[in-house]
């Protein structure tokens, strides 16, 4: 696949040939254009070029508003444009659709997609809660453990 090609490039850091193999992919219609749309407009992102950046991503947008990475990567682009009122929107809609769609599971493109930014978005944050030093001195403190004991509806009282 074309955007195979160019996700390499990108990787390799090789920009410009990331972009024409992306192109090649939208020109010949592989699947999901929204997320080649999304990959051109990253690279123009890491090559500095925010107005391409914006550009692509508003394309991708326009194919699939219900995909987070996209919003995401809108409010990185209005950051670095410094449009600071549309980033607080662009991340808002990327952290609520983040939450429906981990919550419901209900789209598995975008759950088999985020392997590489943390297939088990749930089970990460549990393990980082449970890994917190602070907890766990908490946890094993006796003295917070009768607490606990003593008042199991807040053992924070």
């Amino acid at each position: 696949m074309n955007r195979d090609k160019g996700n390499q490039y990108h990787i390799d850091n090789d920009y410009n040939n990331a972009i024409l193999f992306y192109e090649k992919s939208l020109k010949i219609n592989e699947t999901d254009n929204y997320i080649t749309l999304r990959c051109i407009s990253k690279t123009y992102f890491n090559m500095n070029n925010f107005d391409m950046a914006l550009q692509n991503i508003k394309k991708s947008l326009q194919i699939n508003r219900n995909c987070y990475f996209s919003w995401e990567l809108l409010s990185d682009i209005l950051l670095k444009l410094d449009r600071k009122n549309e980033y607080h929107i662009a991340i808002n809609q990327s952290n609520k659709l983040k939450l429906e769609q981990h919550d419901t599971d209900t789209d598995e493109e975008d759950n088999n997609e985020s392997d590489n930014k943390g297939k088990s978005f749930n089970s990460n944050m549990f393990s980082k809660f449970m890994n917190n030093d602070i907890l766990k001195n908490k946890i094993s403190d006796p003295e917070f453990q009768k607490k606990i004991l003593k008042n199991k509806s807040n053992p924070y009282i």
